[in-house]
């Protein structure tokens, strides 16, 4: 399956109108935006549970001590 796709794309023809090849753009620009914007969400949740979970360490050892 992947061989058929790798192959799709090198034999991709290239467009030689300019609207086509814009529509391409916008669509590769689209793409890199919303994958910058998923990183961006995950780096945030990943931190954040990485701040809980020393935050209930914490917890957890002053409860002991208690």
């Amino acid at each position: 399956m992947e061989n058929n796709k790798i192959k799709a794309v090198k034999e991709w023809k290239t467009s030689t109108k300019v609207k086509k090849v814009e529509n391409f753009l916008e669509f590769v620009n689209f793409i890199n935006d919303s994958l910058r914007t998923l990183v961006i969400q995950l780096n945030l949740s990943i931190n954040s549970r990485k701040r809980m979970s020393g935050n209930r360490k914490t917890n957890i050892k002053m409860h002991l001590k208690s």
